[in-house]
């Protein structure tokens, strides 16, 4: 089993901080974790402060396209890492085959979402973009010890297209934290956040884009003078245009903790995308926090109740808000609870951990 692993970011993600809080916790205590990060968006002060982590050996370098992967090699064999796992964009492996070669080190390559994202992009020129990288996911891929996807589909389209054999194609869905979201009182989070009690509340979180749908969900607001919409991560405004609604509450960003209460405080989730058929961790922290999720049709997860599956159409999408808030508050309570159910069946930290763990530290 590996003892020593090193991750590596070009950058600091909330989600990919969340994913190693997770790593921490799961790994064994004699495992020593690393994570090689760089300076590129903030200073290295300014980083290494969010990068809040406990077990986990952090390492801040000042960004360089040529530079990084051989300093990333030089601190690789200074402190004897055996293994490399990028924590986002797959690219990354380019500077794994430096770090890895002539060296007793291996690395994994992880796909953290749809590959095959040309498919649904915005533009033809997009399109194109997300096309070419295709080969570039390929050609690391081609050197990594093992692949993992968190999209079935994509886990199932692997061995032919890299040409690989089952054997080092790996699915793990991203799993949630269902003891820190967890359903809390609807009326109280709503008074805490100074938000209207007598109103129906939609939210929305992560990046407001094209590809999560942001246009449909801006659509809805429009359509929905009545319902108060939250809104709350970075806005893409090359890909969604900014708009100013009086019934659109828009947040920047929030913690996790933050978020229980703001999914509290909400009667339904909006987590429509347009990358693959993965339930992603926004709606599994909204599911695991009880509140029903509206997602795509081809979801490749278990049905439920509490799962809203919509095609990519605002008609659609309107017509299926309007039906659930037409239920019962009897009604509505008791999708609420099959909600939570859901997280803790299908999509918690617990049940995950043993496949993380095997593909890891194996």
């Amino acid at each position: 089993m590996i003892k020593r692993i090193c991750f590596f970011s070009t950058g600091f993600a909330f989600n990919r901080l969340v994913r190693m809080r997770y790593y921490e916790k799961i790994f064994p205590k004699d495992t020593e974790i690393f994570l090689y990060t760089t300076s590129k968006y903030t200073s290295k002060e300014e980083c290494k402060k969010q990068w809040d982590l406990n077990r986990t050996n952090v390492f801040v370098e000042d960004y360089n396209l040529l530079k990084t992967p051989f300093k990333l090699r030089k601190f690789c064999n200074k402190n004897k890492i055996t293994r490399l796992v990028n924590l986002g964009h797959p690219g990354a492996g380019f500077p794994f085959l430096i770090a890895s070669l002539l060296q007793k080190r291996d690395y994994l390559m992880g796909f953290y979402g749809e590959v095959f994202k040309h498919k649904h992009s915005k533009t033809k020129w997009q399109a194109i973009k997300k096309f070419i990288q295709l080969f570039q996911f390929w050609f690391v891929a081609f050197f990594a010890k093992k692949l993992v996807f968190t999209d079935l589909t994509c886990y199932q389209k692997a061995p032919t297209f890299f040409l690989t054999s089952k054997k080092r194609v790996n699915f793990a869905a991203a799993p949630v934290n269902t003891s820190l979201f967890v359903p809390n009182n609807k009326n109280l989070c709503r008074k805490k956040l100074k938000l209207p009690l007598n109103k129906h509340i939609v939210i929305r979180v992560g990046r407001v884009n094209y590809g999560k749908c942001c246009d449909i969900y801006l659509d809805l607001v429009k359509s929905n003078p009545d319902i108060l919409f939250i809104l709350i991560g970075e806005w893409f405004e090359n890909e969604i245009p900014k708009v100013n609604y009086k019934n659109l509450l828009y947040l920047e960003k929030k913690s996790s903790k933050e978020l229980v209460d703001y999914y509290s405080a909400s009667d339904l989730s909006f987590a429509l995308h347009r990358h693959g058929n993965g339930i992603g961790i926004v709606a599994e922290e909204a599911l695991s926090c009880g509140v029903p999720t509206i997602l795509p049709t081809t979801l490749t997860m278990p049905k439920s109740n509490a799962l809203i599956l919509v095609n990519h159409s605002s008609k659609e999408v309107n017509t299926k808000l309007k039906m659930f808030f037409s239920l019962s508050k009897t009604e509505q309570q008791k999708i609420s609870k099959e909600a939570r159910n859901y997280a803790e069946k299908y999509c918690s930290d617990e049940v995950w951990e043993k496949e993380f763990v095997k593909f890891h530290l194996d």
